[in-house]
């Protein structure tokens, strides 16, 4: 860090953190690029039309995260089935599974092929979004949900891009950070200490007030939007001053 002209953080506490170990630093806050995502790539990001029907779950094989890394690291996909199962019996539609990561080490695939299992069960209907398709094809699926489960933190970006009502069942730190910038903390719980009685509660609510929720959210990234482009001005001025731009 002392080589860097600059530092970006994606948090106010990861900033801090770094000016703390070096305070001579000279760095800024940076929200995720992504939640600016529906205004800076507006073709990928537009409303393609579709009627919002079912729901969209991410679910993440933890095998990478300490603490996670046992044979009980599936069990939340016992309530999470649960979950899609009541939706779908109030509500109908499908349930979209995505498999956002499929790498060795790092592989969503184990997590869907069990949730899939576990809807089969139920007689829920899904369709499984495969790490093969497009990338308009995968966002394009997202923007076709009403609400939305992510155990991936940017698939919950990419839904709260469409502003669908977003769960988050995190299994890091940076979901609660990313949660409380967007002033939904009680959307965020830890993927292995959350009951279906709490998500059914907040979708159901935001099914009921989906004008109200995706103006509330609208707003909420048009200020990560302003603080990206504040976090990223010193670096454009560098970067001039330095004749790369």
């Amino acid at each position: 860090m002392r080589r860097c002209l600059w530092v970006c953080a994606r948090s106010e506490k990861s900033l801090n953190l770094v000016l703390k170990i070096e305070p001579k630093t000279r760095g800024s806050y940076v929200p995720d690029l992504v939640l600016a995502a529906r205004y800076f790539l507006p073709d990928l990001f537009s409303d393609w039309g579709f009627d919002r029907d079912g729901m969209g779950v991410a679910p993440v094989n933890p095998v990478f995260v300490p603490g996670f890394n046992n044979e009980d690291r599936f069990s939340y996909l016992v309530p999470l089935a649960d979950l899609c199962s009541r939706w779908h019996q109030r509500k109908g539609g499908l349930i979209r599974v995505f498999t956002q990561v499929s790498v060795p080490g790092d592989n969503d695939e184990v997590a869907v092929n069990l949730l899939t299992k576990c809807l089969e069960a139920r007689c829920v209907p899904f369709e499984i979004f495969a790490p093969s398709i497009s990338l308009e094809d995968y966002l394009k699926g997202i923007s076709r949900c009403r609400v939305f489960v992510g155990c991936r933190m940017h698939s919950c970006i990419f839904s709260l891009n469409y502003l669908v009502p977003t769960l988050a069942l995190s299994y890091q730190q940076k979901f609660f950070d990313l949660f409380d910038s967007l002033e939904l903390s009680r959307w965020a719980k830890p993927l292995n200490d959350w009951s279906v009685n709490w998500a059914e509660q907040q979708l159901f609510s935001a099914d009921e007030n989906y004008d109200k929720y995706q103006t509330f959210l609208k707003a909420k990234l048009e200020t990560q939007k302003q603080l990206i482009l504040k976090g990223l001005a010193p670096i454009s001025a560098i970067m001039s001053k330095k004749g790369f731009c």
